[in-house]
């Protein structure tokens, strides 16, 4: 039994790894420009993506449940790398919006059903906090170097990053293929997929931590996905030069990498709130200070954000059930992506209204402000739901 959970353990490392190290996601726009499209054309292909995952969310989550964590994840792999050979075979804007689309369903199958895989491995909650924190550790150092090899091979041949990241992704499908599952799973797809819906929804209302912290995680995920896409054209516009922004970002992502390693030794049920607080005061800091202040809080929000997300799931995993956890975390992810299409053209209409330095003030004080809404609520609800 010992030696199926290690080996399951080093499958899984191999899996995840690969995905973080897809090539293909830290050139995508210079792809799609050298392709000949437009920003708008991007636009398009980005919201489609966004779309297509949004409507497909909960009842991949729902299958993966009634069905199998393991070939949920077989299926997006599968997917990924139909999209990407899509990508590589046609320039056309109607087929990289199918691709894009595809890609979609990919990562809605793929949401939720990987940390369910490996939650349900562990038997001790302190080995498999361990786990993560090394895992998400390793994750962005992996991303770290992907960043830096993924733009050396595209000035080289753009075609290269994506045969790379179809290569990644059959490793990523091996993998996944090799680990055993521990889920009691049914075939009775069709019957359960209304009644699991049923039961994740009536935990979620009637589990009030649980629901505030899915707030907080979408909230959180959009926040962190806006300061990430952005801090480059940040520090342009403090005046950093361009040819720094490289090993700005290498060093940014080994930032990451620690803080994920880091975040193992806090063992207070309030760490996530804390960091989600001063993850809003560094956006802060960052829209209202000068270059070399700019710097140094951006060093420091990479750690508060490798630090994040291994606290969340691992607070959200502690209040979930087996058999309705990979729903559950698909209607967390719908929620990301609800409010990803509803804050992008804010965020559009912000940085064009009042530059991008402005707009991080405006945007992590808005941030703060419902953060501290949620620790206010959390404070007066229940820890748990006695099912």
């Amino acid at each position: 039994m010992i030696n199926i959970f290690q080996k399951n353990c080093k499958y899984y490392q191999i899996y995840y790894y690969a995905k973080k190290s897809l090539l293909l996601f830290y050139i995508i726009t210079l792809y799609y420009l050298a392709l000949g499209l437009s920003y708008t054309n991007i636009a398009i292909i980005s919201v489609i993506g966004t779309i297509s995952t949004l409507l497909s969310e909960v009842p991949t989550g729902t299958i993966s449940d009634a069905w199998s964590r393991k070939r949920s994840l077989q299926v997006s792999e599968v997917l990924k790398i139909v999209s990407i050979f899509m990508m590589i075979l046609s320039n056309h804007l109607l087929i990289l919006c199918i691709a894009s689309f595809i890609w979609g369903i990919a990562d809605s199958c793929q949401s939720g059903s990987d940390q369910a895989l490996l939650y349900e491995s562990f038997d001790d909650e302190t080995l498999y906090s361990n786990f993560l924190s090394k895992l998400y550790s390793r994750g962005y150092l992996s991303s770290a170097i992907a960043t830096l090899t993924a733009t050396a091979l595209f000035s080289i041949n753009i075609y290269l990053p994506l045969v790379i990241s179809i290569i990644l992704d059959f490793v990523a499908l091996i993998s996944i293929s090799m680990f055993k599952e521990n889920h009691h799973k049914t075939d009775k797809i069709p019957s359960s997929l209304i009644q699991t819906n049923k039961k994740a929804l009536i935990y979620i209302m009637k589990n009030p931590r649980l629901a505030n912290l899915m707030v907080m995680m979408s909230i959180c995920m959009s926040a962190i996905m806006f300061i990430n896409s952005y801090t480059q054209p940040l520090l342009i516009s403090k005046g950093i030069e361009m040819v720094l922004l490289g090993p700005l970002m290498f060093v940014f992502n080994l930032l990451m990498s620690w803080g994920a390693k880091l975040q193992k030794r806090l063992s207070s049920e309030w760490a996530h709130y804390i960091i989600a607080l001063f993850i809003g005061l560094c956006t802060i800091i960052m829209g209202i200070t000068s270059p070399i202040f700019c710097l140094v809080t951006i060093a420091w929000y990479r750690i508060l954000n490798g630090m994040i997300f291994p606290q969340i799931v691992s607070a959200s995993n502690k209040l979930l059930k087996d058999n309705i956890r990979a729903t559950v975390m698909s209607f967390q992810s719908m929620m990301t992506s609800l409010l990803s299409i509803a804050i992008e053209p804010v965020v559009g209409f912000g940085l064009d209204r009042w530059g991008i330095s402005k707009f991080y003030k405006y945007w992590g004080i808005i941030y703060t402000g419902l953060i501290i809404i949620i620790i206010i609520g959390t404070i007066s609800k229940p820890k748990v739901f006695k099912a």
